[in-house]
């Protein structure tokens, strides 16, 4: 759609204003997914119009304070969402807030600026806080009796230290997603110190969180051995109110009842998968409503084993077969072929598969078990395997993956010798016909063991 700026403009504009208003909406929508530079030039024809225009373009808006340009724009938006005599606060439906990279910045003008915009934000669906800060518990109240449709999502991977997890945020009646990295320490004698349980806590007492995607980080990263006391973080981290000393996991307790998930992804490597652990989450946790599983790189077997049974809605699976080096490893990896085999037999459901290997020899060894398991379900598989020892596919390899996930839609992979894509929107396509349209990109490869990942 192309608008020029002759004297037609105003015969366009009464027009199409002139439409039935679902009409107006849907051609003002289909402008604006496809040229940006036309939804521009149509929000100049008349007033009308741009308050159609402002309608989507403020639908989603985020405000973060990295950059100086950013800035200015974000501080031109927050007035108007001040402004009770402005109507683009009426059209904002998902707002994020953050990063922010000054302290000082958000505590003098960001803050203020939201608590003041709530009142007129009275559609708003989403909430996104993207930032290690807390949001002021006054904030919170008024965002839960100003915006009672609005779900909070919190995203706190970036976590600065020795900033605690917020108990007032994580506890919040309408959380929906969090995102977050929980501190650990682990000491000489073999304690675990970490946030785990306050954050088991504070979700269930909110009892409303459907994603959780956790990861762990240790409080002494990048700190020397043997520094002196005051300046070890991870003293300090012993002592915050509610630290559990242990194995770095949930410490589910009889009575615990957490919310039910929806997604769930857990960091590879370090959470503690014990198999008492386990057959107590499935106690405390309602499992029937989960569609995401990621579990990183790993397998955990007790999980797996565990779940046969328990996730009939599960649409999405991320696992693999990787090398351990950290914490627990005896709870992520899965050597037994049977549990994996068993373990996908059970889920009917499951669409989608993420799986990355490190050994080529584990990479085939498990794709049998996907192929004959899952293979008539899945509609998109993307694998990862660039081991040392990994070898060039040939054409019976993709058409054995074809034969068997005939159903694909979408496929990804990323060997060490080429990374192969293909992508069928019709989903009657014949295997031979994906193969041969597969699209298939060389990789340079150095010589010798040079390529063994074993830190990705």
């Amino acid at each position: 759609m192309r608008l020029s700026g002759d004297a037609s403009v105003t015969n366009t504009a009464t027009d199409l204003l002139g439409l039935p208003l679902v009409i107006i909406r849907t051609v003002f929508e289909e402008v604006y997914q496809d040229d940006i530079e036309a939804f521009v030039s149509l929000s100049l024809l008349s007033k009308d119009c741009r308050h159609e225009c402002e309608r989507l373009l403020f639908r989603s808006l985020t405000i973060n304070y990295k950059k100086i340009i950013a800035t200015r724009g974000d501080l031109r938006i927050l007035a108007r969402l001040q402004d009770p005599e402005d109507t683009v606060a009426e059209h904002v439906r998902h707002l994020r807030i953050g990063p922010f990279t000054d302290h000082e910045d958000y505590n003098e003008a960001i803050a203020p600026a939201f608590e003041r915009s709530l009142p007129h934000l009275t559609k708003l669906q989403s909430l996104g806080w993207n930032s290690h800060l807390p949001l002021p518990l006054n904030i919170l109240q008024d965002l839960y009796e100003l915006c009672p449709s609005a779900q909070l999502h919190i995203t706190n991977r970036d976590r600065r230290f020795p900033v605690p997890l917020s108990r007032p945020l994580l506890s919040y009646p309408r959380l929906h997603t969090v995102d977050v990295t929980a501190y650990y320490v682990l000491r000489r004698e073999g304690q675990v110190y970490s946030e785990l349980d306050i954050l088991k806590t504070c979700l269930i007492h909110g009892g409303s969180v459907k994603v959780l995607r956790l990861g762990t980080i240790s409080s002494q990263q990048g700190v020397p051995m043997g520094c002196n006391t005051d300046d070890d973080p991870g003293y300090a981290l012993e002592h915050w109110e509610g630290v559990m000393v242990g194995p770095l996991n949930f410490h589910w307790r009889e009575g615990d009842r957490f919310p039910p998930l929806e997604e769930l992804k857990l960091d590879h490597r370090r959470y503690n998968l014990s198999l008492e652990q386990c057959k107590m989450w499935i106690q405390c946790m309602d499992w029937s409503r989960l569609r995401k599983l990621d579990v990183d790189k790993g397998a955990p077997r007790y999980l797996f084993e565990a779940l046969m049974g328990e996730v009939p809605q599960l649409k999405s699976l991320t696992f693999g077969a990787w090398p351990n080096y950290d914490i627990g490893p005896q709870t992520w990896e899965c050597k037994d072929m049977s549990t994996i085999f068993k373990f996908l037999g059970s889920i009917t459901a499951l669409e989608e598969m993420v799986f990355n290997a490190f050994d080529y020899n584990d990479f085939m060894g498990t794709l049998p078990a996907i192929f004959e398991k899952s293979g008539c379900a899945l509609r998109r598989f993307h694998a990862t395997c660039v081991g040392w020892n990994s070898k060039r596919w040939t054409e019976n390899d993709f058409m054995a993956l074809l034969d068997s996930c005939y159903k694909l839609t979408d496929l990804n992979l990323y060997l060490r010798f080429h990374t192969v894509e293909g992508h069928w929107p019709d989903k009657h396509v014949t295997a031979r016909a994906k193969y041969e349209s597969l699209i298939t990109t060389e990789r340079q490869v150095p010589t010798g063991r040079t390529g063994d990942i074993r830190g990705m």
